[in-house]
């Protein structure tokens, strides 16, 4: 690892705060997730619903993002409060990428837009992804698999399903508005996924330890959801 890798830490009077960087990213991303859900749940369009639901669990993992990041680094042994951060992060991750596979489903019409079977699938599956992160963590199983399963899995399967539907509905109504929005915001997740896996030594290595992977990840991030909403 690069030594540019080095996380950055501040001391703020007698607050120490770890990838001080980030700080920015998570509250836009609050803003982002927040007001977008409460707009989205005023519009009488096609999975207005449960579209809300994934800018509201956006706006809970970034806050949970930075607390886990900034005010609850990584130590050994990590606190308590790291550790249930640093899962609601995680699984409020996992969850947000598989809502939008609903949403996909209900915009492909296979699926109503949040009626009671579609709230009663949605909350057995978040919880089963949960699940997925805490049973490991508290047992001492294999943590690494479920992680690499559940949050990149499940990243890399439910957006580019998402974007598809989107890509079949556009084609059936022949209606392509917006389409740059849809690009965009594919552009800039795929990216981001990128500098927070396979590109993250070379962010810190060739950007600095203040733009390193993790930053563009979540400035990335802010950019496709704000173009999913403008979609």
């Amino acid at each position: 690892v690069p030594i540019t890798c080095a996380t950055p830490v501040w001391q703020v009077g007698s607050i120490t705060l770890a990838d001080p960087e980030l700080i920015p990213t998570c509250i836009l991303a609050e803003i982002i997730g927040f007001i977008c859900f409460a707009k989205l749940m005023k519009l009488q369009i096609t999975g207005h619903k449960t579209a809300s639901i994934s800018f509201f669990l956006y706006g809970c993992m970034m806050t949970a993002a930075m607390m886990v990041h900034c005010f609850f680094f990584q130590t050994t042994p990590m606190t308590a409060g790291g550790v249930i951060f640093g899962l609601l992060d995680v699984g409020l991750t996992s969850c947000v990428a598989f809502s939008f596979l609903f949403v996909g489903l209900v915009d492909l019409k296979l699926i109503g837009d949040c009626t009671r079977r579609a709230k009663i699938a949605m909350v057995v599956c978040y919880m089963l992804i949960n699940l997925g992160y805490i049973l490991p963590a508290a047992f001492h199983g294999n943590f690494q698999l479920a992680f690499m399963l559940l949050y990149f899995g499940l990243i890399l399967v439910c957006y580019p399903f998402w974007m598809i539907a989107q890509l079949i509905v556009m084609r059936r109504s022949r209606n392509y508005d917006g389409i740059m929005y849809l690009v965009a915001a594919g552009v800039c997740g795929g990216v981001g996924l990128w500098a927070t896996s396979l590109g993250f030594n070379w962010c810190c290595e060739y950007m600095g330890q203040y733009f390193n992977g993790e930053f563009w990840w979540f400035i990335l991030s802010d950019v496709s959801m704000w173009c999913l909403y403008m979609y």
